[in-house]
C-alpha cells in the first residue's frame, strides 16, 4: 500500500507518476548514494544525452527517474534540494515545484518588504 509513496500521506487519487528529474554536480552524489525513494533509478547513456540535447542549460549532474504518487513527502524531497535538483517531467509536478518555489520567493520578498 505504501510501496507507491514517500513519506505516509497516502493519496489514493493519485496516479503513480514516472518523475524524471536532474540533480547538479553539487547533489548528485547525495542523491545517487540515498535515493529520494526505492524506485529511484540513474538513467542510462542514451536517456541522459536526449536529455541534455533537450535541455542544454541543465549542465553536468545525473538524470533520475523515480515513480511514486504525488503526495507532501514527495513535494517536500523534490523542493528540499533548491536549485541542484530540477524536475523535468511529468508537467504537473514540475508545475506544483514551480508553484511552490514562486510561493518561498514571495514570502521572502514580503518578509523583506515587511509587506
Amino acid at each position: 500500500r505504501f510501496e507507491d509513496i514517500i513519506g505516509v500521506t497516502l493519496n489514493d487519487d493519485s496516479p503513480v507518476y514516472e518523475i524524471t528529474f536532474w540533480v547538479s554536480d553539487h547533489s548528485k552524489g547525495y542523491v545517487d548514494t540515498k535515493p529520494l525513494h526505492e524506485s529511484q533509478r540513474k538513467l542510462a547513456n542514451t536517456t541522459a544525452a536526449a536529455l541534455r540535447a533537450e535541455y542544454p542549460s541543465l549542465q553536468g549532474g545525473l538524470f533520475f527517474r523515480i515513480d511514486c504518487k504525488e503526495n507532501y513527502e514527495l513535494l517536500r524531497e523534490l523542493t528540499g534540494f533548491g536549485k541542484e535538483l530540477v524536475v523535468l517531467s511529468p508537467r504537473v509536478i514540475q508545475d506544483k515545484v514551480f508553484d511552490y518555489a514562486n510561493a518561498l520567493r514571495q514570502a521572502y520578498f514580503n518578509l523583506r518588504m515587511k509587506i
